[in-house]
């Protein structure tokens, strides 16, 4: 019986050691509250964002207030998605985890080496957190650990939030200048001189009780040359001018031989005047073979695509006779008048008289009561016959 006892009590005593252990050395999931933040920290310290992904890494970094791509010459990188994936970084949940073995990490796809997304975040080239993203067990949720966590979490998040493509990235707006910076346009010949009215502006920042701020009007735009009877189509003037001050861009666009020479020889080039007297030019060329429409600004070395719409658009309203309202052509040869008539006008009510004389008879008239003479001559008798 002491026996079993001692046995009991040994058994016991391994069971509290075991549980002192696993509580000291054991996985911090113990620790851990479900629904907490996984990784902390603040959206506005972060100034360098690598995320490494499909054999590629592409980084962001925020420059004088900017994110730009710091690895393809500084290019101006999609503000509003940068802040939404920080936001969605900051927003990830503890959870509960879906394995706690280093084993499952690779099977997962969040292990060190083994992963679909690896995002590092930074602060004046500090590591601030680092994420792993793997498998998605369902719609929006994605297995992720951060480092030095052995175990493997389901989280809502996409690994398309954080692609690893330049084109993914970029401002696609970067060329656009806006309305209210174009002082002029040069095209076709022509230059579309932006006109403000002073009764317009005052009527803009005029608020009445009833309506509020009053609508802000289109500006009108004066063409030169103009030949004669020429006028300024303001409202073709209005549209190209709205197409620039939205050009969007759909990504970068390596040169060949056949780009260069298609940019040498570009399909329209245009000229915007800015407000503060810089002068920008863009050419654009459609190369039909490669089902491509690219732009090229003077402010800037790179090459972009533009989707089909926004460059066929832009080459049919920037033509002088859609911008300019035309005189009406005259007929070449006027018709023929036809001949006056020399005779004279009857009166009203009165036939006219006819201007064929009328046939003389030469027939003798007979005197009245006494009938015509038979035009007939007689016949003489015929003498009986002899028997």
């Amino acid at each position: 019986m002491e026996k079993i006892i001692r046995n009991l009590t040994l058994v016991l005593v391994l069971q509290l050691v075991l549980a002192v252990v696993l509580g000291l050395s054991g996985s911090d999931l113990a620790t851990q509250v479900p629904d907490t933040t996984l990784v902390s920290f603040k959206a506005a310290d972060i100034d360098g964002i690598s995320i490494e992904g499909e054999g590629s890494t592409l980084t962001l970094a925020r420059k004088d207030g900017r994110w730009i791509l710091p690895e393809h010459k500084g290019l101006p990188a999609n503000p509003g998605q940068v802040s939404g994936l920080l936001e969605s970084l900051s927003n990830l949940k503890h959870g509960l985890p879906v394995a706690t073995s280093v084993a499952a990490q690779t099977r997962f796809k969040v292990a060190e080496k083994e992963f679909e997304r690896k995002i590092v975040l930074s602060q004046n080239s500090a590591q601030k957190a680092v994420l792993y993203f793997g498998t998605s067990p369902g719609l929006r949720q994605v297995h992720a650990r951060s480092d030095g966590m052995e175990a493997t979490l389901s989280v809502a998040f996409a690994n398309h939030q954080a692609p690893v493509k330049v084109d993914d990235w970029l401002d696609k707006s970067m060329l656009a200048i806006p309305m209210e910076e174009i002082e002029a346009i040069e095209v076709a010949g022509l230059t579309m001189t932006r006109e403000e009215v002073a009764a317009a502006e005052k009527e803009n920042k005029e608020k009445t009780p009833t309506t509020g701020d009053a609508p802000k009007k289109e500006p009108q735009w004066k063409i030169q040359p103009l030949a004669q009877g020429e006028t300024p189509n303001q409202e073709e003037v209005a549209k190209l001018a709205r197409t620039m001050a939205h050009l969007s861009i759909d990504g970068l666009e390596a040169a060949d031989a056949e780009i260069t020479a298609a940019m040498d020889k570009p399909s329209l080039e245009l000229a915007i005047k800015r407000k503060d007297g810089t002068r920008i030019v863009f050419k654009v060329a459609k190369i039909e073979k490669k089902n491509l429409l690219l732009v090229k600004s003077s402010a800037r070395e790179e090459l972009f695509r533009i989707a089909g719409y926004v460059g066929d658009n832009l080459l049919k309203n920037a033509k002088k006779e859609v911008l300019l309202t035309l005189p009406a052509k005259k007929e070449e040869k006027a018709s023929t008048p036809p001949p006056q008539s020399t005779l004279p006008v009857e009166p009203p009510g009165i036939p006219a008289a006819s201007t064929t004389p009328p046939l003389q008879s030469t027939l003798p008239v007979e005197p009245p009561g006494i009938p015509a003479a038979s035009t007939t001559p007689p016949q003489e008798p015929v003498a009986p016959k002899q028997p």
